[in-house]
């Protein structure tokens, strides 16, 4: 099957109360969706296009976020940490989403991923680098194996060298595999505060280091266009609740469609 991956799609950008997505209205919107999407490509060696490359990133955004809510800490990594399972039906693929603080309006039901005929799990450490993601993994107690696992790469690795960098996130891919072998990879949310040229060499490293384990790393930085500052929270990290989230809920969403449509035939 062709692969495709969406477009920017400004009708995902609605009030709040429009963020829970029900698995009767996810069907009912799915054929038009799926209509207007574009080719899907694997993230490339360049994540921008040529306009955005030549900009500094604003440092603020202007969407909402919901107030943080405090967490249990992780006896593992000693950070804030939430494992939510749903209830799961014997008829939808059990998936698991995995992740920092860029899943933590997911996790807390505040952005509701489509479900359609997937009932999705989430993992989410803010403040974690790819080693401390890995560390969760390993120490995950789920009630069955998922049939796919969804990892949001970790942008929390910014900053590190980046031959560094990169060596963690293989470690981390080699454990999620080693534990559930159907594995796919969306690209880390730009952020606003970090240059552009920095955020694309951990891109291309992270999109390396995938490619030569065979796991497909899939782009998303062409779905936040830097001048839509609603896409962002204040703080120019994390994407509002408001606008951003949805987008990105909807990109998780396809990315685990699409890996279990190829792992169908």
């Amino acid at each position: 099957m062709r692969d495709a991956l969406m477009t920017p799609i400004r009708s995902f950008s609605r009030t709040y109360s429009s963020h829970f997505i029900s698995s009767e209205q996810h069907a009912a919107e799915g054929e038009a969706f799926r209509g207007s999407q574009a080719p899907m490509e694997e993230a490339g060696p360049c994540c921008y296009g040529t306009e955005a490359k030549q900009r500094t990133p604003a440092c603020r955004g202007t969407g909402w976020r919901h107030r943080v809510r405090e967490w249990p800490v992780s006896a593992v990594t000693g950070r804030r940490h939430k494992l939510v399972i749903p209830s799961l039906n014997q008829d939808n693929k059990f998936v698991l989403v995995v992740g920092d603080s860029h899943l933590r309006a997911i996790a807390d039901g505040v952005v509701k991923l489509p479900e359609g005929h997937f009932s999705f799990g989430v993992m989410s450490t803010p403040g974690a680098s790819a080693s401390e993601l890995r560390a969760e993994v390993l120490n995950a107690v789920l009630p069955r194996s998922p049939e796919a696992v969804c990892i949001l790469a970790p942008s929390n690795n910014l900053g590190r060298p980046i031959a560094e960098a990169a060596a963690d996130f293989g470690q981390f891919l080699r454990t999620v595999c080693s534990r559930w072998p159907n594995v796919v990879v969306l690209d880390f949310p730009p952020r606003l505060t970090v240059e552009l040229a920095q955020q694309d060499l951990l891109r291309q490293e992270y999109h390396r280091v995938a490619a030569i384990m065979g796991i497909r790393y899939l782009s998303v930085a062409g779905h936040f266009p830097l001048s839509q500052l609603h896409l962002w929270c204040r703080d120019g990290v994390h994407l509002s609740d408001s606008d951003g989230m949805p987008v990105l809920a909807r990109l998780l969403w396809d990315a685990v469609n699409m890996r279990m449509e190829r792992t169908a035939f």
